[in-house]
């Protein structure tokens, strides 16, 4: 009898301890705050004239800078910014860091709520994302940290966070939050080769997110190189350690690579003393290196040592404040798509303009910016208006390359995924 109470006891005290825990893991008080928060510092980006949606924003500490991703805004300008409440407010593209993919936009009027950046989050953290997932503005999702340190992009030194909060199309620039409200990363991804969520989302973590806001960040050395690694196949072809070093593919002329004398053919053993057996690695060495770089390479039999110049890239993101020239007209065929003589769609590709602005094989474009169509090799100075008839109905599509948002699958060479430039 006292083993069966004693047993019944320990039954109790497991099931309650198993109800606290459960309560400490899950507060919906404390997470509807953080949502909440996140929420009210979430934007909604818009094109300044048109109104065209263009993604997510995050609303940055004091009010009046807001962070997005580069891809959100390029091509952009001006643009406006859409509160949670409805209040409309422009705001102008102040800074830009194309390669790790974010912006800063400087607000014309001061917002509440902006958020400030947390502790750097550990594996099986929970968190919340927000933004306008497929235009749903103002979405909240819940999920955990699957890991905090995914290079993605192997010429980018950025370890993203990755979580299993969905994001979609539209999501990126917006935030990701911890419990407490904090913002821990900003949405910029979804694995390479899913249009939509599989479960995997990227965001870029707080620390680079702070260092951009500042100024800190620098700007990433354009070395001229591409470089590839020494799988079985190489090894076995050049009768070397296989995972050891990176074959070097190609070198800019003019470029830094070259004038440090580095060779298509050559293998890249170290970097600043880190041994290279993976493209990120070089990336990751380079970002600590300072202005140089001592790398170790081999040349067939010769053993040699090089220095490198990491010169930061020229300043092609610097925001020019003139107003654009007017767009030259191109032909219909320089946005991928052809057409029959009577404006019917006979081919479209689905990495060009026309197919990212919704256009479709078999559809029949009847007028562009209101002029009847007469002609299949018109050309067109976007944004361009075109009224098609689908089937039995008609629609209008807005044919503008400036707001196409989708980013390009991996971080390499289209045509061999396995070549990284640098």
């Amino acid at each position: 009898m006292q083993s069966s109470r004693v047993w019944s006891l320990t039954a109790l005290a497991a099931c309650l301890g198993l109800l606290i825990g459960a309560w400490l893991v899950r507060d919906p008080q404390r997470d509807g705050e953080a949502i909440r928060s996140a929420l009210n510092a979430t934007l909604v980006l818009r094109h300044a004239e048109n109104g065209a949606f263009l993604g997510s924003g995050t609303l940055w500490r004091r009010g009046d800078v807001a962070l997005t991703n580069a891809h959100v805004v390029a091509g952009q300008d001006r643009l406006q910014v859409v509160t949670r409440d409805g209040e409309r407010v422009m705001a102008r593209v102040a800074a830009r860091d194309s390669d790790r993919d974010i912006a800063m936009l400087h607000l014309d009027t001061r917002l509440d709520g902006g958020l400030k950046p947390g502790d750097a989050p550990a594996t099986g953290d929970a968190i919340f994302a927000t933004g306008a997932p497929l235009q749903t503005e103002f979405t909240a999702t819940r999920g955990i940290i699957s890991s905090t340190g995914r290079q993605v992009l192997p010429s980018v030194p950025v370890r993203y966070l990755q979580h299993d909060a969905a994001i979609n199309p539209g999501s990126s620039g917006g935030p990701l939050v911890d419990r407490s409200g904090r913002l821990i990363g900003l949405n910029s991804r979804i694995a390479d080769g899913s249009r939509y969520f599989v479960g995997i989302s990227y965001a870029i973590p707080a620390d680079i997110l702070d260092a951009f806001a500042e100024g800190d960040l620098p700007a990433l050395p354009d070395l001229g190189l591409a470089l590839r690694p020494i799988d079985a196949g190489i090894a076995r072809a050049l009768a070397v350690p296989e995972g050891r070093g990176l074959l070097v593919d190609d070198v800019a002329p003019g470029g830094a690579a070259a004038q440090a004398g580095l060779e298509p053919g050559d293998i890249l053993l170290q970097a600043a003393g880190t041994t290279l057996n993976q493209p990120g690695t070089l990336s990751m060495t380079l970002a600590e290196a300072g202005d140089s770089a001592r790398l170790d390479i081999a040349r067939g039999e010769q053993q040699l040592s090089i220095d490198l110049p990491l010169t930061p890239k020229p300043q092609a993101d610097t925001i020019q404040t003139a107003q654009r020239a007017a767009p030259t007209p191109r032909p219909i065929a320089a946005f991928g798509v052809t057409l029959a003589a009577d404006g019917t769609v006979d081919q479209i590709d689905e990495t060009g303009a026309a197919y990212a602005a919704g256009l479709a094989q078999g559809d029949v474009i009847e007028a562009i910016d209101g002029v009847p169509f007469s002609d299949p090799d018109f050309s067109v100075a976007p944004p361009a208006l075109l009224r098609l008839r689908r089937g039995d109905s008609h629609l209008h599509i807005l044919l503008d390359p400036s707001r196409r948002t989708m980013r390009p699958l991996g971080g390499a060479n289209a045509l061999d995924p396995d070549v990284t430039l640098f």
